[in-house]
């Protein structure tokens, strides 16, 4: 064969040998609706306590085809990613924080990076990940313990996934879903942007306003606002899958709220969940209960005080054919509420304010002793007890315990301190 032909020869298998794997890196799942099944037993997964698992653990079959719509899967784009919603549920899966945890849905999406398996046998599957180089502990594992956790190592069966379309006749079933999807989608992009944290007033319909009696500390609502008045300023953050609600002017956080009892603002900070699944649109529940359950959400009384609330009220009736009480649930409008972004006052503005009213330290001395207490959780400190291990953690305030004592050093090369206990 002529040098040039055999070059060229050459050229073109190389070139054929690598567009496969190129195609491989480059293709994209589509959106759409799906059953997700593992490849190490074949089983799709579903959702049973919010909890992702097999179906064949929790209904006994071992059919790769499941009629529930537990396992049924709503795939779309966000931002550059993907959300894996359940239609069951109409919750998406969340992301974890930690190792050998098992996944679970909630109103908090996880953003997904899925592409193609490799290796022998693997054309039909993909690998799914929580960050864009599919590196470390994040993607989703079949450890074979009837859940799905994450782990590692792309490369291994047992974090392969197929995604099967549903059928015609299976896609009739998730028709209502799918009509209630864009108010669905809206609340949770809503809460993803309440996550990022941020100064917010929080009203309701009647446009009264969260604020704080001065002296008891009471939650209550009002008609006046300005830019002056920090007691109607709410500083939101995450917490968890949920939030931190803490106010501007004291520094003090909404608490677990009880059936019929006044809410009173608290210096630790409380978990709460913002939920709207049985609100009116646009509006939320705000409970320190993850299902806001019954005298748990935060409600307007008659006297503009807050309370422990319900999400809904109802009302009865005698069915005249029957002669049964039928019951009939709808929102209570007293216990929904919106927040609103603040763009009267800056969160500088909130910073000096909390420094002028608080006694902590933010000209450290080189030299001097000083305790190091928690924002989030003012009652904790920096404490190395027991100094045995040589671990650093939190721990309530005790006067008699040296541990809790810190003095700065300064170091000079990075113009900082350091902490010397």
């Amino acid at each position: 064969m002529h040098p040039f032909l055999e070059r060229t020869f050459v050229f073109l298998l190389m070139i054929l040998g690598f567009l496969p794997q190129a195609f491989a890196q480059t293709v994209e799942l589509a959106e759409g609706y799906y059953r997700i099944v593992s490849r190490r037993n074949n089983f799709p997964i579903c959702v049973k306590n919010q909890r992702l698992g097999y179906l064949s653990e929790h209904s006994g079959s071992g059919s790769e085809h499941g009629d529930d719509l537990s396992s049924y899967w709503k795939v779309t784009r966000v931002n550059g990613a993907y959300w894996i919603v359940n239609v069951g549920e109409q919750l998406p899966i969340q992301p974890l924080d930690r190792l050998n945890e098992t996944f679970i849905v909630g109103t908090m999406p996880a953003h997904y990076y899925i592409k193609k398996a490799s290796g022998s046998g693997s054309a039909d599957y993909w690998v799914v990940s929580t960050t864009e180089n599919f590196q470390g502990k994040t993607l989703w594992h079949n450890g074979n313990s009837g859940l799905v956790q994450n782990w590692e190592d792309a490369n291994s069966e047992a974090n392969h996934w197929k995604f099967v379309s549903l059928t015609a006749e299976e896609k009739k079933s998730v028709a209502q879903f799918e009509t209630s999807w864009p108010k669905l989608e809206k609340n949770l992009l809503q809460l993803e942007k309440l996550r990022e944290g941020g100064l917010y007033r929080v009203k309701n319909a009647s446009n009264r306003y969260w604020t704080v009696d001065q002296s008891s500390h009471a939650l209550k609502t009002t008609t006046e606002v300005s830019n002056t008045d920090f007691s109607t300023l709410w500083l939101v953050e995450r917490s968890g899958d949920g939030f931190a609600i803490r106010n501007a002017g004291t520094s003090r956080f909404v608490p677990q709220a009880e059936a019929k009892k006044n809410v009173t603002t608290s210096t630790g900070s409380t978990r709460l969940w913002v939920n709207f699944f049985k609100t009116t649109p646009d509006f939320f529940n705000i409970s320190a209960n993850k299902e806001a359950a019954v005298g748990t959400c935060l409600e307007e009384t008659n006297g503009n005080a807050l309370v422990g609330g319900n999400a809904q009220t109802f009302t009865t009736k005698t069915n005249a054919e029957t002669n049964k009480v039928d019951t009939t649930f709808q929102p209570n409008t007293a216990a929904e509420w919106q927040f609103v972004a603040v763009n009267d006052v800056s969160e500088e503005d909130v910073k000096a304010a909390i420094r002028q009213n608080s006694n902590g330290v933010y000209e450290p001395v080189e030299g001097k002793y000083y305790i190091v207490r928690n924002v989030a959780y003012p009652d904790r400190v920096l404490t190395t007890l027991p100094a045995s291990d040589n671990v650093v953690r939190g721990a309530v305030r005790n006067e008699r315990e040296m541990g809790q004592v810190w003095q700065l050093e300064k170091k000079r090369r990075k113009m900082g301190y350091s902490e010397c206990g």
